[in-house]
């Protein structure tokens, strides 16, 4: 299994993000439903259901300074902002993939230690179109 890459827009073109090493944490499908519950004078329970969100949240532990970084950087810049969706390849080698939008609004690298950056508690919102 080849580490997964992230494809997203910029300027009109598909920008890849190839991972350098996997993430972890990894927690798929977490999913979150939206609906109004009452509850009526005689005890009766109404709920009106809205949509159900699927979320998957991961850490990028390490990030490498050079090109790692400023490839997570271009990302971050690109799709967490303007909050444009992004595909998302759990294995880089297959055509398979899941459209997300990146959840919040900032992301930042810290320092791990030298020449070492991470990236903890993203969140990304599946995207429907």
């Amino acid at each position: 299994m080849a580490y997964p890459k992230i494809m997203y827009p910029t300027g009109g073109t598909q920008t890849t993000l190839q991972f350098v090493y996997p993430p972890c944490h990894v927690s798929p499908n977490q999913l979150e439903a939206i609906r109004y519950d009452e509850l009526t004078s005689s005890g009766e329970r109404q709920s009106n259901f809205v949509r159900t969100d699927i979320f998957i949240s991961l850490d990028m532990p390490v990030i490498l300074l050079g090109s790692d970084l400023t490839g997570w950087e271009t990302f971050l810049a690109n799709c967490v902002s303007p909050g444009l969706p992004f595909d998302f390849y759990a294995d880089s080698s297959l055509p398979a993939f899941t459209s997300y939008l990146w959840e919040g609004a900032d992301a930042k690298p810290q320092y791990s230690q030298p020449g070492i950056y991470r990236l903890d508690g993203m969140k990304w919102r599946q995207y429907v179109p």
